[in-house]
């Protein structure tokens, strides 16, 4: 009995060892940077914002110049452009009112920066969605471990019972009990396989990889706690999350549409040269001075009227971001703070008294001080916290992604913790 109790317990306790032996699988950082590389989503943000980017040099540029030729005299008698006497050479150019041009310069330059907030703001989406799709498979992994390991236990258990009974010290219920909670934890493995395969699939979405591609090594949950100052972080997130600085260039460029509406109420230029040939020579030159007439004010007012309404809206809608992420950060900090405290009460109390009740509970069956169902409640017991500490464990390193996604930067600086 005694070296079926060291068996025992053993088997039960193994699960500390094994489900953290996947230290040298798959690399978080090297997943998220194949991400970045590889990700469509990613790939054709980059491109708008270098098409925005491009946009700059066209809005800074004057408009093409205009060329004509005017065949002049030509005789009824002979109408060709071979038998013109006279040409008129034409070469004009228009500008823009002095500060339009500059103006829309740099309202393309402030889109262009906020496609590239934006596109920036969508690589921190695609680490979260790594980072999310992997702590699930690691969570996964190790909780058919758990799983796993607990139907190793419940056949140990299962033999020494039919020992029992055959010495008529058990019933056979037991025996019947032991192998539907065999069967109830299969279903729990069937259903844990299920998910892992999910969120494999899920990774390789986001990694861009065809969902037959393999997916070699096995995540690591890491026990590691994040060491942050929350009123830092508001600060970070307020100043450098790339989502807030692309409505705040969007607002800057709604500012300076309004300043351009307004400048449409000028008028733009055209000038012109005109050389005269006759006779195979220039005979004179013709310069010309033009402007467009800004009459019709009511399209003018409109125009400015709308850029107006969209700064105002822009500015708004700043504001409402600005609550929105200081909302965000606060509420992910009080998360990730609750399930730090609540995988300390797990490692510091709820699993060990759960492994000391199943230790007492199987010298006291071999005793004959208690029956197989204790013993059994005690094995379901100890087999929830496992789960539910993965299961909280994943739940925190998951709030540490959010939080990681609404400050904008990941964190460095983490309390290392032994592996259960």
């Amino acid at each position: 009995m005694k070296k079926f109790m060291a068996i025992f317990l053993g088997a039960v306790f193994a699960v500390s060892s094994t489900a953290f032996a996947f230290a040298e699988g798959l690399s978080l950082e090297s997943l998220i940077g194949e991400a970045i590389a590889n990700n469509p989503s990613l790939k054709a943000n980059k491109q708008r914002t270098i098409g925005k980017e491009a946009r700059v040099a066209f809005e800074a540029s004057l408009e093409d110049p205009v060329f004509s030729i005017e065949f002049q005299d030509i005789p009824e008698d002979d109408i060709s452009l071979g038998s013109s006497e006279a040409r008129r050479y034409t070469l004009s150019q228009s500008f823009s009112f002095p500060g339009k041009r500059s103006l829309k310069k740099t309202i393309a330059g402030k889109e262009a920066s906020a496609y590239a907030s934006g596109y920036d703001a969508s690589v921190i989406e695609v680490k979260y969605l790594v980072k999310e799709a992997y702590f699930e498979y690691a969570y996964l992994i190790e909780a058919i471990t758990v799983a796993e390991d607990i139907k190793k236990t419940l056949s140990n258990m299962s033999g020494i019972a039919a020992v029992r009974y055959s010495t008529g010290k058990s019933l056979q219920q037991d025996l019947i009990k032991i192998n539907v909670e065999t069967a109830s934890v299969q279903k729990d493995v069937i259903e844990l396989s299920a998910e892992k395969d999910a969120a494999v699939a899920r990774l390789k979405t986001v990694l861009g990889r065809p969902i037959e591609s393999p997916l070699d090594g096995r995540a690591a949950l890491s026990r590691d706690r994040a060491v942050f100052d929350g009123a830092s972080l508001l600060k970070s997130a307020l100043l450098g999350n790339p989502e807030l600085g692309m409505v705040k260039k969007e607002l800057e460029a709604g500012e300076l549409s309004v300043k351009l509406a307004a400048k449409e109420y000028y008028p733009d230029f055209m000038v012109s040269v005109s050389p005269m040939e006759r006779d195979g020579g220039i005979e004179s030159y013709d310069f010309m001075f033009g402007l467009n007439i800004p009459l019709w004010f009511g399209k003018n007012q409109g125009r400015l009227s709308e850029a107006r309404a969209n700064a105002e809206a822009l500015r708004a809608e700043t504001v409402a971001r600005t609550n929105s992420k200081s909302s965000e950060v606060a509420e992910t900090i009080i998360r990730v703070t609750s399930g730090a405290d609540t995988l300390t009460l797990y490692e510091t109390a709820l699993l060990p008294q759960s492994e000391l009740s199943l230790e007492s509970a199987l010298k006291n069956y071999r005793s004959g001080e208690t029956d197989f169902i204790s013993l059994l409640d005690s094995e379901r017991e100890l087999k929830r916290m496992r789960l539910d500490y993965l299961k909280t464990l994943f739940d925190y390193r998951k709030a540490v992604a959010s939080l990681e996604r609404a400050v904008g930067e990941d964190f460095e600086n983490f309390e290392e913790r032994d592996s259960r």
